[in-house]
């Protein structure tokens, strides 16, 4: 399977908050891989992003393509990822879904070394 990596378009005021929770956030395979993502995001003004964009506090409805499951989760700033329906922009999952909009797939390799892919499906 070949990872797919779409267009990520993040707003000024998203792109900060990110930079500042990466400098706090450890050094794992979610930080590296939204590290890539956000260097190749287009930066623009929040007013003009992508319909049903992913921004950080955005519920984000995905279909799981490799367990062909659905889930729903709120991509929020690592200190807000308390409770299990939420999720930090600074793991895999998080990273990988920031940025994206509705109709978007995105693929990364877990710790483990296998592909996951997920498809965004709608955002609030």
């Amino acid at each position: 399977m070949s990872l797919l990596r779409p267009e990520i378009y993040l707003c000024p005021e998203d792109f900060t908050a990110i930079q500042q929770a990466m400098a706090q956030a450890p050094q794992d395979q979610g930080a590296h891989l939204l590290a890539r993502e956000i260097r190749r995001a287009h930066l623009v003004p929040a007013n003009r992003l992508p319909a049903a964009s992913v921004r950080l506090n955005s519920q984000v409805a995905f279909l799981d393509n490799d367990e062909l499951e659905i889930g729903s989760v709120k991509v929020v700033l690592p200190a807000a990822a308390t409770r299990e329906d939420r999720t930090s922009v600074t793991s895999l999952l998080g990273a990988a879904l920031i940025g994206l909009s509705v109709g978007d797939t995105m693929g990364w390799r877990e710790p483990d070394g296998a592909e996951r892919m997920v498809t965004v499906t709608r955002v609030d």
